[in-house]
């Protein structure tokens, strides 16, 4: 039986980062991928020479190791984009964060009074905040919330904003109210965050950037396997002995996973009952997207469209050439991410991809974006487990399973799904490489702690 110092289970961006933190120090990391595309939710698949990314992925960071480490790896290839995202609400657009002179003028000046009142309500009769329903309305208001939040939460979600924790809000949307947007707008001295102007991508999409990291892992002596399944870890004396994959046994020091939580508690020996249906209680949401080809090379100017229509199922629009022009092979055409948010039993999700194309090109034009026949071609691409949601008693399945997992020092849990936390890229890519410090002997910390006490980097101080 083959015995490697550090496994490391799945090469998405929490693991490509332990990875490359352990191969650039002079280990030699195995990185076992399930799938057949390193880069996990980060990965950019192609079809036909377009590539498209599986949501959108913004490389901006506070974080100045991760900034570093991005253009170490990809240097000029790591180009600046100007950002636009709007929400698209019945045939017009609206600005994000909402724009209190724009509500006025598209909705008209009732509305406005009205979602000015509500939200003097909430302040003067504040809701306890125990759900993302309270918390949302204790910023913007009820009214706000009913137009904008609730319907494109629960389509995002498939579940009622009030069976969401608040923690949710409070980590997406944190700094943002329709108190600081009224200051704001009325000139007025505010210590509100706007939405970042710009971010860095690479030329080739936001696989580029694990596909170049995953290339520099296996140069400097580690091991990627694709189309790899972990089906058992072994455990002896409360420690990780090894694993096994596609029915090999093979040995290790060290354990690093970014599987589900619902999935590794499963395939551990000895784990616990107790700990185990806590895991199963863990729920996520799926996400497949359909990539339609069309024969127009300019549909509207955005990265991506947040689409609050409730008569149409999509949620969100990636313009992947407003990404990135080197991601369009044809100059004359344009490809678009029609993004559902789903879950596995679900009819959608289990939709025959031509039909899938046909409902995403129908969709596409009653949204009064493009017409069906511009469509020239399409494709289909599904995600499982794609978001960790945040249910209201979620925290207390984590900590029953923290604390087993605390038990068995030489296994560390990174990643969305190795913490079960919606974490960007950068609080991914450095729950790796505090994981490899670890094992490297250097105190990285505790890989749980990321993203806690920070605030969303989606923001920043103007």
């Amino acid at each position: 039986m083959k015995e490697y110092r550090t496994i490391i289970i799945r090469a998405g961006v929490a693991g490509l980062g332990c990875g490359y933190e352990l191969a650039n120090s002079g280990h030699k990391p195995l990185i076992l991928e399930k799938g057949s595309l390193i880069g996990g939710l980060a990965q950019t698949p192609q079809y036909k020479g377009y590539r498209f990314d599986i949501g959108g992925h913004r490389f901006y960071t506070k974080i100045p190791e991760i900034q570093q480490l991005w253009e170490r790896i990809l240097g000029e290839s790591l180009t600046t984009v100007q950002r636009l995202s709007r929400i698209y609400y019945y045939h017009q657009y609206f600005s994000y964060p909402i724009s209190a002179p724009e509500v006025i003028q598209k909705l008209g000046l009732v509305e406005a009074l009205r979602i000015l009142g509500s939200y003097l309500k909430s302040k003067v009769n504040p809701p306890q905040i125990e759900s993302l329903e309270d918390y949302i309305i204790a910023n913007f208001g009820e009214r706000l919330y009913q137009l904008f939040f609730k319907g494109y939460t629960q389509k995002v979600w498939g579940r009622a904003c009030s069976e969401i924790s608040a923690e949710w809000g409070q980590q997406r949307i944190k700094g943002l109210s329709l108190g600081e947007v009224i200051s704001k707008a009325l000139g007025f001295k505010s210590n509100a965050k706007s939405l970042i102007e710009e971010f860095y991508y690479p030329k080739l999409g936001c696989g580029q950037m694990y596909e170049v990291m995953g290339e520099k892992i296996v140069s400097m002596g580690g091991e990627i396997k694709l189309g790899v399944e972990v089906e058992h870890i072994y455990i002896e004396d409360n420690r990780v002995v090894g694993v096994l994959a596609d029915g090999l046994p093979i040995e290790c020091d060290h354990l690093v996973s970014s599987m589900p939580l619902s999935t590794l508690l499963q395939v551990m020996d000895g784990t616990p009952q107790q700990v185990i249906e806590s895991a199963q209680q863990l729920q996520y949401r799926d996400f497949l997207v359909v990539c339609l080809i069309l024969n127009k090379p300019e549909i509207f100017p955005d990265n991506w469209i947040y689409v609050h229509n409730d008569n149409v199922a999509v949620g969100r629009i990636q313009n992947y050439r407003n990404w990135s022009t080197s991601m369009i092979p044809d100059d004359n055409t344009t490809c678009l991410g029609m993004e559902y948010f789903c879950d596995r039993d679900s009819g959608l999700w289990n939709t025959e991809d031509k039909a899938l194309v046909h409902i995403a090109s129908i969709e596409l034009q009653s949204l009064g974006l493009a017409n069906y026949s511009d469509v020239i071609d399409g494709f289909v691409f599904r995600q499982p487990l794609a978001y960790p949601v945040y249910g209201n008693n979620y925290q207390h399945h984590i900590q029953v399973i923290r604390q087993y997992l605390n038990m068995i020092p030489n296994l560390q849990t990174i990643g969305r799904n190795g913490l079960h936390r919606y974490n960007n890229m950068d609080h991914s890519m450095l729950t790796g490489l505090i994981s490899a410090r670890n094992i490297l002997g250097r105190d990285g910390g505790d890989v749980w702690e990321v993203n806690t006490e920070r605030s969303y980097y989606e923001t920043f101080e103007k």
